[in-house]
């Protein structure tokens, strides 16, 4: 594995190859590299062959044009600072921030005090002073802020760069703007060439035991007049079957609304996945039987209440490379058969590159609607998240890098993002993985292609097979004989 530092004449950047410990110029040798850093244009596309490039040309370009990174963070319901009046310089705030990304961490950030004007696209006014904000302070602003910085390089199409963010008197967090780099000392330049080497390891590397696949799938219950019930009353918090504590938005009365949510023991092959969901449905059957009871999964069931489903990954290291895949691979034929109820889940939740580490080291998928809507795309989710997890590296294409494909994904534009399909498919049957899942793929492909919208008003246990609707799934050999 070897990098390359490719700068266009900045003389700062010196300090970061000698951390790294790899090559830097203002173009590139003919020696082959296994990645390049690009800090500024040069000129290297994202979708260079035979290397990986960090800051492709396409999300300078985003970044660098004023319009196209305001739309694309507004869209991605990242919220923007704005001028009070057209002839104010700068955006007052309160306080700010200053944070310096590396995909999914921040490799440092820096707070200013005190009611400063921002002017001129600079991180600091002369009279103002930055300092560390250190590793311990995980306060709810500190927390919110490095979440927004991190969203707002990825949203671009980034690997790294540097997000400025004030926050108002009201303690409102708006970011004020992104660049595709910042500057550079020796203790920046150690971090980042420490998360540089974990991602080439993790990349490169890929760990030799099987990757192991996990779901989380919400659903709700709601009565034969589609007025919502509470989950707790059927189910504990805990247990394969269990329920949430969420709260209904707008509820002032901060009643609990708690939804169900089905916890299947994780496995490394999807088929053994599919099973475990399936056995996962058989066990809240038994408490909730009756076809006065609703099960409903998609993406907004209820008005007002998105709920998801999340993949788990564990044995896979993150990077925006894996989660860009997931998002232009999975995301995207998830959509064409989103309801336009599903839709409206976005941007504020089930936006593109949505994660959440967990505590064994491996992360959760979070963008997706809850796909508990029919067995077919619940195969097809597990097989396409396998395949995607394993051969990621080879998967080029990026549609989502484009401003106009990102805006139709947040607005539901499905003609727009239909164009893209064929391409995406012919990528992913290429695959050597791909025969082995064919029989899951294929399926959920033809609903992809066919645009075959799915319905949150209907009951789930119908399409699945399941009691009240066929009481002979209690049996286990059912499920083996109609359902895997």
């Amino acid at each position: 594995m070897t990098g390359f530092l490719l700068h266009t004449a900045q003389r700062q950047v010196n300090v970061l190859a000698e951390h790294i410990g790899c090559e830097a110029g203002d173009r590139v040798l003919d020696a082959p590299f296994s990645a390049i850093i690009q800090w500024g244009n040069g000129g290297l596309s994202s979708f260079t062959p035979g290397t990986v490039v960090l800051n492709g040309s396409e999300a300078i370009a985003n970044t660098r044009s004023a319009a196209v990174k305001k739309r694309l963070l507004a869209v991605s319901g990242i919220p923007v600072a704005q001028k009070k009046s057209p002839s104010q310089q700068g955006v007052v705030t309160h306080k700010r921030y200053f944070a310096a990304v590396f995909q999914q961490e921040v490799v440092v950030l820096y707070r200013s005090a005190g009611r400063q004007i921002w002017l001129h696209n600079r991180a600091a006014a002369p009279d103002e002073t930055f300092k560390i904000v250190k590793g311990e302070e995980k306060t709810k602003e500190v927390k919110k802020v490095m979440e927004l910085a991190v969203r707002s390089v990825y949203c671009l199409g980034l690997d790294f760069g540097g997000v400025l963010l004030g926050v108002d008197s009201r303690g409102k967090i708006q970011v004020i703007d992104v660049q595709e780099t910042f500057p550079i000392n020796a203790a920046i330049a150690e971090k980042f060439s420490a998360l540089f080497a974990r991602f080439m390891d993790g990349y490169f590397n890929p760990q030799s035991h099987d990757i192991v696949l996990g779901a989380d799938p919400e659903f709700v219950l709601r009565d034969a007049q589609g007025k919502v019930l509470m989950a707790s009353a059927f189910f504990s918090k805990d247990g394969i079957v269990g329920c949430d504590q969420i709260r209904m938005r707008g509820d002032a009365s901060h009643r609990p609304m708690p939804l169900a949510e089905l916890r299947p023991e994780p496995a490394s092959d999807p088929r053994t996945l599919f099973r475990n969901v399936y056995r996962a449905m058989l066990t809240g059957i038994r408490k909730v039987n009756s076809r006065n009871i609703q099960w409903a999964a998609g993406g907004m069931p209820l008005t007002d209440y998105p709920i998801g489903g999340h993949v788990h990954f564990s044995n896979l290291s993150l990077n925006s490379q894996l989660l860009r895949a997931l998002d232009n691979y999975l995301a995207l034929q998830i959509l064409m058969l989103e309801s336009p109820r599903s839709l409206l889940r976005r941007p504020r939740y089930g936006y593109l590159g949505d994660f959440r580490t967990q505590f064994h080291g491996g992360f959760e998928y979070r963008t997706l609607p809850s796909w508990l809507i029919s067995p077919t795309i619940t195969r097809g989710v597990f097989a396409l998240s396998s395949i995607i997890a394993s051969s990621y590296r080879q998967l080029r294409s990026l549609p989502l890098l484009d401003p106009a494909v990102q805006k139709a994904f947040y607005a539901g534009d499905k003609n727009v993002i239909a164009a893209y399909l064929p391409g995406l498919w012919e990528e992913l049957e290429g695959l050597e993985e791909f025969a082995e899942h064919h029989a899951y793929l294929l399926p959920f492909k033809s609903l992809v292609l066919e645009q075959r919208e799915w319905d949150e008003f209907t009951d789930i246990r119908e399409v699945w097979k399941l009691p009240p609707f066929n009481d002979s799934a209690v049996n286990q050999r059912v499920y083996k004989q109609n359902m895997i």
